[in-house]
């Protein structure tokens, strides 16, 4: 059961795919948008009520030492979900769905409800992450 869970995830996560919009991003545009998740997410490895984004493009997901994560977040990391550029821009267009999807369920009980639904604002925020922290 553990070996097909992982095996849809990574056919799942294998078929997101990145537009040219995300291609180009703005990070100074990026952080305005990261003002709709600073309150919860810190870049410099601070604590805060979301876990710290410092590092998370190749980290496996719901790993943050110290933060208690939804079942669902961990259940993800534990079937294979390791953060990248391109499930990131998918997980931030609408995150418990995105979760579920991949846990083969509805909606996730993962924490963040917070959606970004322009694409050229994931863009951003995506440019402004990699240019503050966020890669390994």
């Amino acid at each position: 059961m553990r070996l097909f869970r992982f095996a849809a995830i990574a056919l799942i996560a294998s078929s997101f795919t990145t537009t040219a919009a995300f291609a180009e991003g703005d990070a100074e545009a990026g952080a305005k948008v990261f003002n709709k998740c600073k309150a919860c997410h810190k870049l410099d490895g601070g604590k805060g009520p979301g876990p710290t984004l410092q590092g998370m493009f190749g980290r496996k997901a719901g790993t943050v030492e110290g933060f208690k994560y939804s079942a669902d977040m961990i259940a993800a990391g534990e079937a294979g979900l390791v953060w990248n550029e391109e499930n990131f821009l998918e997980f931030v267009e609408n995150p418990r769905d995105y979760i579920g999807k991949l846990l083969g369920k509805g909606k996730s009980s993962t924490r963040m409800i917070v959606k970004i639904n322009k694409d050229s604002e994931r863009a951003d925020l995506l440019a402004y992450l990699l240019a503050n922290g966020a890669k390994q």
